[in-house]
Order: C-alpha cells, then structure tokens, then sequence
C-alpha cells in the first residue's frame, strides 16, 4: 500500500477539509481518462490538476482498477502538496 502524506491546509482559506476529486476528462469514443485532484471543501479552489492514464471505455475492470489505485491519489496529494515557500531566496553576492 501507497503512503498517503498528510494534506496542508488550503493556502487561500485555510480550509483543512481537503478532498480527492476523479472525473471523467474528454469526449474520445474508444478511450477514457479520468482527471483527478485534490481540492478544499470549503472554498472549493482545486489544486494542480493531473491525468490517469487512458483505458478502453469498454473496459470496466481497466476502469475500476484506476478509480482504485492508491498511487494515483499520492499524486494529487502531493501536487496538493507542493506549493512555493515563504521563505527568502538566496542571493549570491560578489
């Protein structure tokens, strides 16, 4: 099993109620792929948005084994995750 990291608070509200988010993305006959993301159930901002890999439409078990792949979930935690810092850049002086 995958470990999940812990989610930082929203940076716009604050918000600690963070939650994944799965959709279907694109209108292809043949093929399907699902969108997924973390965002804050209070002020509804979505975090960096990633894409799964794509499965035949028909494919139901192809389907359903994404919809349950830890891995996929990390990703959008750590995407979540990964913002600018606070702290001061470095400046080299000569």
């Amino acid at each position: 099993m995958v470990k999940t990291p812990s989610l930082k608070p929203c940076p716009f509200c604050g918000g600690k109620d963070i939650r994944f988010s799965m959709k279907i993305d694109g209108k292809h006959y043949h093929v399907i792929r699902y969108r997924v993301a973390m965002y804050c159930n209070k002020c509804h901002t979505y975090g960096p948005i990633t894409f799964t890999e794509e499965v035949l439409r028909t494919n139901y078990a192809g389907r359903e084994a994404i919809k349950k792949d830890d891995a996929v979930k990390v990703q959008a935690e750590n995407l979540w995750n990964g913002r600018a810092t606070n702290e001061t850049p470095h400046i080299n002086e000569h």
